[in-house]
């Protein structure tokens, strides 16, 4: 039976080591997340007049709300699907042959990430992403973890994309170190993930809603990921859903993720 390795000094100490480094990221970053949510609001707004007369009188209008320009921008971008081409003009005849099998693998990948979004009535990968990147104003948050199949009951890829609102990097002049996914969920829809298992002290009822920080953290080229949960009134000082491990073979943290057109991740440059 393997050993399981001793987690370094520091990293993912507690469930409210967590929550508090998810407080003070997201006080870091809040000038981001009120920009956010200001474009969210302005993409929802409705003209209920207009509304109203086009369905008692008109019978068909066109407007350029918001909405219906975001929709069109997303629509339009996400049409086409992403062309995956490894240069070889330097590579020897067998080389070329191996990206033709990279290229093919990378966009068998992405089906299956399609599959997977559209499975959970997310949309498609392409629309989803689009959408981030117009509403939002950021890419991402994709988390991608390459593996066996035989790991992921036939698939290769373990992937999840998160909204980039409920997603906060630890500030870093090169690769992030730390990335926290934040959110609040039902006890009963958190159970529907077959691949934690809730743990047996923990008494809430399905109806209770917790605060979820899935806390990813990359120390010395290993990655170890942790998901700590809390309920304010029953559990304030939260519990490990998910005991913290290393994830083997990352020497990074899988997760893509960064404002459109920012080549420098600040809450007051990149919004």
């Amino acid at each position: 039976m393997a050993r399981r390795q001793a987690k370094p000094e520091g990293v993912l100490e507690s469930p409210k080591d967590t929550f508090d480094k998810a407080k003070q990221l997201m006080e870091y970053w809040a000038e981001r997340d009120n920009r956010m949510d200001t474009a969210w609001k302005l993409y929802t707004t409705e003209d209920e007049e207009q509304t109203r007369r086009a369905t008692e009188e008109w019978g068909s209008y066109k407007t350029n709300l918001p909405k219906v320009l975001g929709n069109a921008v997303s629509s339009i971008i996400s049409r086409e699907e992403p062309i995956y081409r490894i240069p070889t003009d330097a590579m020897a005849q067998e080389e070329r042959q191996q990206t033709s099998e990279i290229e093919r693998f990378l966009k068998g990948c992405r089906r299956e990430c399609d599959l997977t979004l559209r499975q959970s009535s997310q949309g498609s990968l392409s629309g989803s992403s689009v959408r981030n990147i117009t509403i939002r104003g950021w890419y991402g948050a994709a988390r991608v973890i390459i593996q066996k199949p035989k790991e992921t009951g036939g698939s290769p890829i373990d992937f999840a994309l998160w909204d980039p609102r409920d997603v906060y990097p630890e500030p870093s002049p090169g690769r992030p170190r730390r990335i926290i996914h934040v959110y609040d969920t039902t006890v009963s829809t958190l159970k529907e993930d077959t691949s934690i298992d809730w743990p047996e002290d923990v008494e809430l009822e399905a109806t209770d809603v917790v605060s979820v920080c899935d806390d990813w953290v990359c120390v010395n080229n290993e990655v170890w990921n942790g998901v700590a949960v809390s309920n304010i009134g029953k559990m304030p000082e939260g519990t490990w859903l998910l005991e913290p491990r290393r994830v083997p073979k990352l020497r990074h943290l899988p997760i893509i993720m960064g404002p459109v057109c920012g080549d420098v991740i600040n809450p007051r440059t990149d919004g």
